[in-house]
């Protein structure tokens, strides 16, 4: 599987001390507006923009440029920047027969996906859909969601509910 992802989901998941894990399991694809957005521009001043990068250096996140005339046609759905990089890459992937998943907590992202035909996720679900499937250690899931939850992005109600099913 094939997990794209935007850069909140790039930084919760350094964040929450998973991203590396989860790169050595799936094969993990960035826009180059994700890339410019969440590692380059933010290189020194975040932990998470280094591992970030070191990730790509070591080819564990490939950085992807997405054809204009794709990002085009997702722009209509008000999307810009990096989560239209995003859309427009699930989108050409879901197009080439490519199984992947868009991982983004943009509710704009989440509306396009279910027009255009493409799979979302958000990172709550993320970790729980692997720790369910043991591709991700249970305690491992358990210790990131709760670190999500302190970073203030997701509920507690949110986070609660994914310990819960998890």
């Amino acid at each position: 599987m094939i997990l794209v992802l935007d850069a909140m989901a790039l930084i919760h998941l350094a964040k929450s001390t998973v991203l590396e894990s989860v790169c050595k399991r799936f094969e993990v694809v960035i826009p180059s507006e994700v890339f410019e957005e969440a590692v380059r521009k933010s290189l020194g001043a975040y932990a998470d923009a280094a591992l970030s990068s070191e990730l790509v250096e070591k080819k564990l996140i490939r950085v992807e440029n997405v054809a204009e005339k794709t990002k085009a046609a997702v722009a209509r759905f008000g999307l810009a920047g990096g989560e239209a990089g995003c859309a427009a890459l699930a989108l050409e992937l879901s197009k080439k027969g490519k199984n992947s998943v868009l991982v983004s907590n943009d509710k704009a992202v989440k509306n396009a996906a279910g027009l255009l035909g493409f799979t979302w996720t958000y990172v709550p679900m993320l970790l729980v859909v692997l720790g369910r499937r043991g591709q991700l250690p249970k305690e491992k899931a358990r210790r990131a969601l709760l670190l999500l939850e302190t970073l203030g992005w997701y509920s507690k109600r949110v986070i609660d509910d994914a310990l819960e099913v998890l």
